[in-house]
């Protein structure tokens, strides 16, 4: 049997909280920020009163599935949720 390399850095799964070895696992990451922001410099977004941000979520393999699924589904228009919305329309579709 070889021996299991072990990471620098072990990552947890932000929806289970299980710890990933990232050398061994198979995981997703999702790095997400405020669009346009940037431009107003590191205050951020000043006209719609949005701060700069940048961040990012670690799910493990199954809930990576999962997160994945749910962004396909809502790329394609359906299950629209006001909440993801970034601007409210009132309207919303089943």
């Amino acid at each position: 049997m070889g021996h299991i390399p072990e990471p620098v850095k072990r990552l947890r799964c932000c929806r289970c909280g299980i710890s990933i070895n990232p050398l061994m696992a198979r995981y997703l990451w999702v790095g997400y920020g405020e669009r346009g922001a940037s431009k107003f410099g590191n205050q951020g977004n000043t006209v719609f009163h949005r701060h700069r941000e940048q961040l990012q979520l670690i799910f493990c393999g199954p809930c990576g599935d999962q997160a994945r699924e749910g962004l396909r589904v809502m790329a394609l228009g359906g299950s629209r949720l006001p909440c993801l919305d970034t601007f409210e329309r009132g309207v919303v579709r089943d």
